[in-house]
């Protein structure tokens, strides 16, 4: 079972997706610590009103999220359109409200969704709509967005700074070895 149970409302801004809460979810998949780390850090997954445990339905959000992700860029593959309004029509609540930034400042309008759940969704849409493509890092695997708003060029190989220098760090070994044998 997972260590923390928070289910209170957190604010993210969403205005790029250099690092969205869907691909760190996914990213936190592979080990039940790693997952317990994600939701001790961002609370849990509303539970649909379908009686689920909280781990059934984690499993069947995973599953789902990782299927939306791999829908990939829209511009690319129209057909998947219909794909992903499914998603959005099937899995996702989204409140329009505005939020007053103070008597100096305009007000701004928002989007907030029911849950962490809508809220990963909405990144997906919003990675589709501007044609972010999912890429796996050569060196850890760990998936990451490249492309406009994502913050790395669309031929990024690596998630990091740091697996970029071990990929180098590893293939100048390499080398050495070879000129050294």
């Amino acid at each position: 079972m997972f260590r923390s149970t928070r289910r209170t409302a957190r604010s993210y801004d969403v205005s790029d997706l250099s690092s969205p809460l869907v691909l760190n979810f996914l990213n936190s998949s592979d080990t039940i610590e790693k997952r317990a780390n994600f939701f001790a850090a961002h609370g849990m997954l509303d539970r649909p009103e379908d009686g689920l445990r909280d781990d059934e339905w984690t499993s069947e959000a995973l599953g789902i999220l990782d299927n939306a992700v791999r829908i990939g860029p829209l511009a690319e593959h129209p057909e998947r359109i219909e794909t992903l309004n499914d998603l959005l029509r099937t899995s996702l609540t989204i409140h329009l409200g505005f939020d007053y930034l103070g008597p100096d400042q305009a007000k701004r309008m928002v989007l907030r969704p029911h849950s962490l759940f809508d809220l990963m969704c909405a990144e997906v849409a919003m990675a589709a709509e501007v044609n972010a493509v999912l890429t796996s890092c050569e060196n850890c695997s760990k998936l990451f967005y490249t492309g406009h708003l994502t913050g790395r060029r669309s031929t990024a190989r690596y998630c990091s700074d740091r697996c970029r220098a071990a990929a180098n760090r590893r293939l100048s070994g390499s080398q050495e070895g070879g000129r050294n044998g």
